[in-house]
């Protein structure tokens, strides 16, 4: 939410909300997902899309990936 730029660190459920429902509706409109942001990217497979993930510098992303990720036909790393 803090892309956005309009986000506090105090936020309530209905700014929660609306990120992710932002989120959420933004993902569904593409076929492929390219992302290094993980929570994009397990929204992204849950939703079937075809996900392209580049690792970040602490390898978080590749972490996740090697333990669960690489189980879905949909998800790559990059």
């Amino acid at each position: 939410s803090d892309a956005l730029g309009w986000f506090s660190p105090y936020e309530t459920k209905e700014t929660l909300d609306f990120a992710a429902t932002t989120m959420l509706n933004f993902v569904s409109s593409f076929k492929t997902i390219q992302t290094d942001r993980l929570h994009v990217a397990i929204a992204s497979t849950l939703m079937g899309k075809d996900i392209m993930l580049f690792d970040n510098s602490y390898g978080k992303c590749s972490g996740v990936y090697k333990q669960t990720l690489h189980r879905f036909d949909n998800v790559k790393i990059i």
